[in-house]
This record gives C-alpha cells, structure tokens and sequence, in this order.
C-alpha cells in the first residue's frame, strides 16, 4: 500500500476552512523537520517527544534541546506545541524483555514502535486531539507497513483518527537531510537504543577491518603480479637480493628457505586463484558472468562459486517506491542511502549464472541516491531482452574510490505481483516474467504456452456507430476492412495480434467484453487505434498520428516521416500538435470544467484529471495509472477493470485521413496496402528492434 497517497487522500477530505489538530510524535529534530514542513500546512500540531528507548539521559536530553531549537526557529503556516515527557528507560527495556539479542530491524523494533505510538494514542484521547502519527517513517531504516499497521490499530482501540504516512517518499528524508543542513540540527547515527548503538560501533569495525583488508589484498596482489612476471617473463625477472636470512622481492621482504620458497610460491600460484576468487580477487572488474577463468600459465582454473558471492554487497537497503511496465519497456524508481558519491550506477538482475545490467538514470545529494530507469513513460529497460532464469534485484554502484557496490532492493510500491509476457519471437516462442515481492525484488523469467497477444487492433466506432460520415463515404466503411488487413500483415511477420471486434458490430468501450479492458486481457504491448478525421471541414486534410502525454517519440517519428514518404500529407491541423503528423491530446480547463459540472450535477466525486491527462479514452485507459485511467464506474458511464494494474498497453490512435477530403480519400483507397504493409514493417522494427 502507497502510504503517501493515503495520507494526501485524507488530508483532501479535511472541510475546507477548518485546522484539525494533530498529535506527532516524533524522535528527534532532524526527522521531524520535513514532516512539520509539511503538515502544518494543514493541522494545528503538537510534537510529542515519548522516547524511552534512548540509552541515555544525556542524548535524551540532547534530542530535546535540538528538537526545541528548531520548532522555535522553523517558521509554519500554523503554530507548533511540545510536550515531552519525563525519560524513564526502564519502560522500554521491561517492554522488549526476551528480545534483547534479536538484531535490528526485528520484532524488537516492532515492540519500541507499538510502546511509544500507544503512549502518543493515549495522550491523544485524553487531550482530544482527532488524529495522531508518528515521524518514524521518514527515516530509511523504519518499517513503514509496521508502524502504520500499529497506527490503523491504536486507531481503532482510541477511537482516534490515524494519518497514515510514509515521510520518506516524494524525497522527504532527502528534504529532511536539507533541513537539518540548513538548520546546523544534531544528526545521531543510531536510532536511540543500546542494541543500535552496538551495532553502528561493529558495522565501523567491520568498515575499519573490511579496508585493511583491502590494502593487504592489494599488497598481495602486486606480490603475485610481480611472481607471475618473474616466471613467464625473462626480461623481466624480479631483483633478487639475499640479505641477512631474508629474501628482498621489489622492496617486500618475506622470510624464506631459499629456493625452496621460490618452488612452494610457484605451485601456489597455480592452486591460488579460486582463493582469490573467494576473497572477492576480481571486485574491481566488472564482472558479467559467473564464471572467470583465471589464466595462470598454461593452467585456466574455473571456480564453483555462485555470483554474488563475488561481489560487495552493502548494507543499505534500497526502496524501489514504483515499478511499472509500460508495452514492453520496465522503468523501476527508488532510492537509496549511500556514503559514496556514484560514477554511473545500473538495476542489476543477478542469477546464480549471470548478471543483466539495466543503466539507471540518478541524483545524489547529501547522501541520498534516487534513480529511475527512465523519465519517458515507454523507455526504460526492454524487458523482452532479459534472459531465461531467477534473479533478485539490485542496485550496482561504481563509487567514487573505483569500486563496485551493490545494494539489495525491498519493493516498496504498491504492487506485490506483475507479470509480462514477452513478444513472440520468430521461432513462435514465448517467456514469461514474473516481478515478486521477497528479499529483494526477484524476477522469473520462464518458457509459456499461454495464449497472449503482441498486438491488439482497434477498428474505430461500429455498427450503429459508423462514425463521421460524408459525401456518401462513412468511417466504419474502412476501419474493420483495414484493420484486418494490417492484422494480416503483422501476422505474416510472426506476431500474435488481437482485434477488439470482428464483427460490424458497436461494442461497449469499457465493462466485460469493452474496448479497454479487452485490451489489458490480451496481454497485448502496441494497441493501434484505426480511425478517420472530419474536424474542420472538406479544407482539411492529412493524417494525424496521436501519442500518449509524456512518451518518447522515437516510433511517432519514424511513422510521421514513413507515412508522409508514401505519400500520406501531413495534417494542417495546428491543434495539439507537437511535430509535422505527431500530436499529444490532453485534457484542456474547458474538458476539466465539465467533467466538475457532470460530477456536481449527478452528486459524485469528479475523476481526478488534470491538465496531464491523456484525452482520448484508447490511449489513457489502457495505459492503465501510467497514463491517467480513471474510469472506475462512479459516473455511471462503465468501468475500466485495471485502472490501477501497473502493466499498461502501449497505445496509439491513427487518423489515416480526412474522410470528406476527396483527394485524402482517393489516395488512402488507392495506396491503403502500401500504408498499412509500411506501419507493420514500422510496428516491427519498433518491437524487435
């Protein structure tokens, strides 16, 4: 569950000219910058500062001072309270009694939560206040699915209102981190208790060894270096000195019995390189595959070892907050704390075998990396090129010192389970992927039989629908005609393709059996709607090729300039045009204004649309949320199934045409061949390609 959205969709209930109040608890200053930023926009707060958790009286006391500090210098729209009460730690050690060994992150911590988000539930009731929530969960480290599980139920135990939250989502710990730099605030590196405390004290060490570690692998590697040359290459022998028992090889001195070291070396060399390997040898390459051979004279030597035993697996934890797949192209965006500043950074997809490498587009500031695999809603990663196998998802980093780092995921969206079927390749075959919620984000890419589609086609208006007509020519009387003709010549490239009617018959556009949700269930990539112009009159002419609102227009393009090649005149049309026979509708005020009066006039609440909305219903409502669905029945009017599902049809809509323009329309039924033979070879080239 989103719980961002929610708390924005309860903070839009709020009767205007009202400022309920509200009860925060909170930990300390710097988590409660960003969320005190932006919720007293809103409430009348009053931080609660309830942490017995804290180790000692004297970081209690500081958390408090800083806390004070900034509520007296941070200006809000509406005044902030404090309230703190008294520190007594015994009430949290005797609550997580029996769990004092468990690690961070455990059911301990779920414990603390419950202890100091009951007391902020009481305090509430007792001062009747109407909501409560707590700061924890901007913080990276917290459990948002706990803490607002605990609130829902305190909730309902208090009679109060709880206000969902994840404070960490739209950048908000990024927020908080430039807050607390702005305001000179007090960051503690550990949550408050002793146990976090020991923690953060050995992941130092662990640092301190992992980089001694490092220097001495480095030693050795120049030690074996330099044996390597001195055995294969003659001009290159290393200087030799014998000096006091000891043998000088390149300024190292390493005890020895003579030549007899020299021979113990050499057979080592041989047997060391799965050693190295263990020792993660190779973290400086970039590794593509599980198996390395190590060349070592004549000998090649093959490790057993699986592949992510061969990297540097960090810590950190990243939060991939959405992923969605838009045709046939995944885009995944998250964030992540990383000490590091990032070269480049990629999605790696990492099997027991293989690794498959996604480049990632990213910022870094104060910290905070937060990526996505791309800004156009059908770019991003090419699902279609991942190979048969399992994976789990990571973030691969190359850092700054010139070393790689990889970082688990935890799927924090919406969506625990989506699947993608990939494009039918010319041998007929078929896979099918997985996305799961686990440990990390894994992936499953299997051989399928299911019957799915690559294509579905859309034969514009319908039986008693025939849509426009003029001079004795009606639109219906080609877009069936056509629309089979272009699914024969798809089908005779290898596609699987789909129709949305068959028949000269109107179909509904949305509910079982409509338009839309015929779409999502076909499983198809490219939906094409076909259609035939009249706005404007006999004067206009041209083809018009209309794309969703934010896409990249690679494949528009390279229609436009085809079609206008063959012959097809580009539109005169100047509305919502972007180039010469590409155009991008969305809904205008006018649109917006009567969707609001239908809304009011049949007492329902109005869709959530905005001027970034897609107009045309074939090619918002198949894109599913990507691309503004919103059809969920309140109007009356039928209902998009899927509105929420974040696999979404890539859809477009083929104005071939002005029907009441002679010379359009003598063109178009003496070339229709020839255009609709050109746009499968354009659809091929785009989803192959």
């Amino acid at each position: 569950m989103n719980y961002q959205e929610k708390m924005e969709e309860m903070i839009s209930k709020i009767r205007k000219g009202t400022t309920p109040k509200l009860l925060l608890h909170a930990c300390c200053a710097p988590c409660s910058s960003y969320c005190l930023e932006y919720l007293s926009n809103y409430f009348k707060i009053t931080v609660y500062y309830y942490n017995p958790n804290i180790d000692t009286k004297e970081e209690f006391d500081k958390r408090v001072e800083e806390l004070r500090r900034f509520t007296s210098e941070f200006k809000t729209k509406n005044p902030v309270n404090i309230v703190v009460e008294n520190y007594d730690n015994s009430e949290y050690t005797s609550a997580i009694e029996g769990k004092e060994e468990e690690k961070e992150g455990s059911s301990r911590c779920y414990t603390c939560y419950e202890l100091r988000m009951r007391k902020a539930a009481q305090y509430a009731k007792k001062n009747r206040f109407k909501y409560f929530t707590t700061t924890l969960s901007i913080s990276p480290y917290k459990n948002s699915n706990w803490l607002n599980e605990i609130g829902e139920k305190l909730a309902s135990e208090y009679d109060l209102k709880y206000l969902y939250a994840d404070f960490k989502k739209k950048n908000g710990y990024k927020r908080s981190i430039e807050l607390s730099k702005e305001y000179n605030l007090y960051r503690q590196d550990y949550c408050g208790c002793k146990y976090s405390k020991i923690e953060r004290d050995n992941r130092e060490r662990a640092k301190k060894l992992a980089l001694e570690k490092q220097k001495e692998e480095e030693a050795l590697r120049e030690q074996l270096a330099s044996f390597v040359n001195a055995k294969h290459n003659k001009e290159e022998k290393p200087k030799k000195i014998e000096k006091d028992g000891m043998y000088q090889f390149r300024d190292i001195k390493v005890p020895v019995y003579k030549k007899l070291f020299r021979l113990i070396i050499i057979a080592a060399i041989i047997g060391l390189g799965g050693y190295m390997y263990h020792i993660k040898f190779f973290s400086k390459l970039d590794v593509s595959s599980w198996s390395i051979n190590f060349k070592n004279g004549s000998s090649d030597i093959e490790t057993d070892y699986p592949l992510i035993d061969t990297l540097t697996i960090k810590e950190e934890v990243s939060d991939i907050n959405e992923y969605y797949i838009y045709g046939n192209h995944l885009n995944i965006k998250g964030s992540l704390t990383a000490e590091l500043a990032p070269v480049k950074a990629s999605i790696a997809f990492i099997g027991k075998k293989e690794m498959t490498l996604a480049p990632i587009k990213f910022d870094y500031k104060e910290g905070v990396l937060t990526y996505r695999l791309a800004d156009k809603i059908n770019d991003g990663y090419k699902l279609d090129d991942l190979p048969i196998g399992s994976y789990d998802t990571y973030i691969r980093i190359y850092a700054s010192d010139g070393r790689e780092y990889y970082y688990k995921t935890s799927n924090k969206s919406n969506h625990e389970e989506t699947s993608y079927y990939t494009i039918t390749s010319k041998e007929g075959k078929i896979n099918k992927i997985t996305f799961a919620s686990g440990e990390s984000l894994k992936v499953e890419c299997t051989p399928s039989e299911d019957e799915v589609y690559d294509i579905i086609l859309d034969a514009g208006h319908g039986g008693t629908d025939s849509g426009a007509k003029v001079n004795g020519r009606w639109e219906t009387q080609y877009t069936l005609p056509y629309t089979n003709k272009l699914k024969g010549y798809l089908e005779e490239l290898g596609y699987k393709v789909a129709l949305t009617r068959t028949t000269e018959t109107k179909i509904p556009d949305y509910d079982g059996g409509g338009r839309v949700n015929k779409i999502h269930e076909s499983n198809a990539k490219l939906s094409l709607s076909i259609h035939f112009n009249n706005v404007g009159g006999v004067n206009y002419h041209g083809f018009e090729f209309y794309c969703p609102y934010n896409s990249d227009l690679t494949f528009a393009r390279s229609v436009s300039s085809s079609m206008n090649a063959l012959g097809l005149r580009y539109s005169i049309n100047k509305f919502n045009k972007v180039e010469d026979g590409i155009y991008i509708r969305t809904m205008d005020n006018d649109t917006l204004k009567e969707m609001q009066k239908d809304a009011a006039k049949k007492n329902y609440t109005t869709f959530p649309a905005t001027n970034e909305t897609n107009y045309y219903f074939m090619i918002r409502e198949p894109g599913e949320y990507m691309t503004g669905a919103y059809r969920d029945g309140r109007d009356g009017t039928g209902v998009n199934y899927y509105i929420n599902s974040n696999r979404g049809t890539e859809g477009y809509i083929f104005e071939i045409g002005y029907i009441g323009n002679n010379e359009d329309m003598t063109f178009i039924e003496k070339n229709n061949e020839n255009i609709l033979r050109k746009m499968a070879s354009l659809i091929d080239d785009y989803l192959r390609k």
